[in-house]
C-alpha cells in the first residue's frame, strides 16, 4: 500500500492505493487559517503535523511501503537551526506584499519572466520574503532555511526540509529552464544565499520514515518518503494530465488551469512552473472556492448547497446582478494586486437567489477568462479537459462552464482528491509498484459532459468583462 497526504489551505487529505491503484482509505481533516483585515492569511504549520497524527493514528497502516507529499504551492515557512518555525506560515492568499510587487514590477518585471516565467504577484514565495525583510528583518535573521507546506511535513517525516522543483518554480525565485535558484536576482534583493533549500526531482526519494515518528504514527521505521510536488502538479500527476493536449482544470480555493508544453511560453497573463515530469503553464485564478466561502458566509447563506439551490430559482444572468469576486488580488489574465470585489446591477426588485445566482456565475466568469487566455495562448485543437476540485461539483458552475466551453468536460468521482491520489502514486512509482500507470490513472473518470455553447451564456460573460472593465478603468 502507498500513502499520499496533501497539505492544502482548509484541509488536509490522505490517500492509501494499492497496486491496482485502487483507493482504500480516503480521508481528511479540517484546517482554519487566520485571515486579517490587513490581508493577512497565515497558519501555525505545527497543525499539519497535529492534523496529520490526527488521521493516520486512526488507521492500520502498518503495510504501508511508501509515502509521497503534496502540498498548497507558495506558502512559505521559515525555520530556525533546530528546524522549528520561527513564526506562523504566510499562506499563498496572503495580500500585504503589494508595495513588494510594485517595485519588483517597474524594476524586474522583464527579467524575472523570462528567467522565472511569471510576472510578480502577491502569491509568490518570493515577495512574502521581501515583505519579511522589509518589515519583521529579526525573523529573517532567526531563519537557517525556509521551505515550502509539503517540505515542512517531509522534513518532520524524514528530516529533510529541501524542496522539489515543482515547488522551487512557484516561488519566483527559480530559473526554469537553468533549474537553479535564480542566484543574481536574490543578490539584488539582498536575500541571504544560505536560508535557500536543495532542489531535487519530484519523483526523488527525500529519505526514509524516522522511527520515533513511525512508532507515533503506527507505521514501520524506515519506509521511503518520496519528495512529491506541488498540489496542482501532483494533481495532473494523478489525473494523467502529462501530454501537451491534456487539460485540467481544478476548481477549489482557487482554479488553476494545467497544459503540459515542451518548453516555456513567456505571456504576462499566464505562468510557467516545472511539471513532475518536464514543464507546465497555468492559468491562475485565486477567487474561486476562496470568493465562494466569503460570500456564503456574508450574506447569510447556511452553507454552499444552500445558496446553489437559492441560485437555481434564478435565470442566468441573474436578472441583471454582476459579482466581481475579487477579496483578494487576482490573476490570470488581469494580473492586478489592488482589484476588489464588488456587487453591481443591484435593483429593488432583485431577489437573495439573483445576488446567489451572480456569486456563482462571477466566480465560473473569472474561470472561464482564464481559459481563454490559456487557449489563445497555446491555439490548442480539440483538448482532453478534466476537471476536478470541490467547487467544480456544483452544477451551475459546470453547467455554465459547458454552455461557454468549445470542449467536452470529462468528470472525476465525487470523492476523489487528486493530489493526495497523485502523492500516493508517486510513491508507488518510485517503488516500481505499478504494471500500468496509464491504465491507473484513467479510472478515476467517470464521465464526460458534452459542451453545448449558448449565446445567453456567452453574453452575460461579456457583460460581465463589460463591467470589470469599467471598475479597472475608474
Amino acid at each position: 500500500m502507498y500513502l499520499g497526504i496533501d497539505i492544502g489551505t482548509t484541509r488536509l487529505k490522505m490517500n492509501v492505493v494499492d497496486t491496482t491503484g485502487k483507493i482504500l482509505i480516503e480521508d481528511s481533516e479540517k484546517l482554519v487559517p487566520s485571515f486579517g483585515r490587513n490581508g493577512e492569511a497565515e497558519i501555525d504549520p505545527l497543525k499539519w503535523i497535529n492534523g496529520i497524527k490526527k488521521l493516520l493514528k486512526k488507521y492500520d497502516l502498518k503495510s504501508i511501503e511508501a509515502i509521497g507529499l503534496s502540498g498548497q504551492m507558495h506558502t512559505l515557512i521559515l525555520l530556525d537551526r533546530d528546524f522549528q518555525p520561527v513564526r506562523r506560515a504566510i499562506l499563498w492568499a496572503d495580500a500585504r506584499g503589494y508595495e513588494e510587487v510594485e517595485f519588483l514590477s517597474s524594476s524586474y518585471s522583464e527579467s524575472i519572466l523570462r528567467h522565472c516565467g511569471s510576472l510578480p504577484s502577491n502569491a509568490f514565495t518570493l515577495i512574502k520574503l521581501m515583505y519579511l525583510l522589509k518589515n519583521e528583518p529579526q525573523s529573517i535573521r532567526n531563519t537557517y532555511k525556509f521551505c515550502l507546506s509539503k517540505d515542512f511535513v517531509g522534513g518532520w517525516l524524514t528530516g529533510n526540509f529541501n524542496t522539489d522543483f515543482t515547488d522551487a518554480s512557484a516561488t519566483l525565485m527559480l530559473d526554469i529552464q537553468k533549474r537553479e535558484w535564480y542566484w543574481s536576482l536574490l543578490e539584488d534583493l539582498n536575500i541571504p544565499k544560505e536560508i535557500f533549500p536543495e532542489i531535487h526531482g519530484s519523483l526523488e526519494i527525500r529519505g526514509y520514515l524516522r522511527e520515533n515518528v513511525a512508532n507515533y504514527l503506527g507505521l514501520r521505521a524506515g519506509i521511503p518518503v518520496v519528495y512529491g510536488a506541488g498540489d496542482q502538479e501532483a494533481a495532473a500527476f494523478g489525473v494523467g494530465v502529462t501530454r501537451p493536449k491534456d487539460v485540467m482544470f481544478s476548481i477549489s480555493t482557487g482554479s488553476q488551469i494545467v497544459v503540459p508544453v515542451a518548453e516555456m511560453i513567456i505571456d504576462s497573463r499566464i505562468h510557467n512552473f516545472r511539471h513532475v515530469e518536464g514543464l507546465h503553464i497555468m492559468g491562475a485564478v485565486q477567487n474561486a472556492g476562496l470568493a465562494l466561502e466569503w460570500a456564503v458566509e456574508r450574506f447569510g447563506f447556511k452553507d454552499m448547497d444552500e445558496l446553489t439551490n437559492e441560485a437555481f430559482k434564478s435565470p442566468v444572468g441573474a436578472n441583471g446582478v454582476v459579482f466581481l469576486p475579487y477579496i483578494t488580488p487576482e490573476r490570470t489574465p488581469v494580473m492586478k494586486e489592488n482589484i476588489t470585489c464588488g456587487i453591481f446591477g443591484l435593483k429593488s426588485g432583485n431577489s437573495r437567489a439573483d445576488m446567489a445566482r451572480a456569486i456563482l456565475e462571477g466566480i465560473t466568469f473569472c474561470v472561464y477568462d482564464a481559459w481563454k487566455c490559456v487557449e489563445e495562448v497555446l491555439s490548442l485543437d480539440d483538448p482532453e479537459v478534466v476537471i476536478l476540485g470541490g467547487v467544480s461539483k456544483n452544477p451551475i458552475i459546470i453547467d455554465t462552464l459547458l454552455n461557454l466551453m468549445n470542449a467536452n468536460i470529462k468528470l472525476l468521482d465525487e470523492n476523489f482528491d487528486p493530489s493526495s491520489f497523485g502523492a500516493a502514486l508517486m510513491a508507488g512509482k518510485v517503488n516500481e509498484a505499478f504494471k500500468n500507470f496509464n491504465e491507473i490513472v484513467g479510472k478515476r473518470i467517470v464521465k464526460t459532459r458534452v459542451a453545448h455553447k449558448k449565446d445567453e451564456y456567452f453574453e452575460k460573460y461579456e457583460n460581465f468583462l463589460k463591467v470589470r472593465k469599467h471598475i479597472l478603468d475608474v
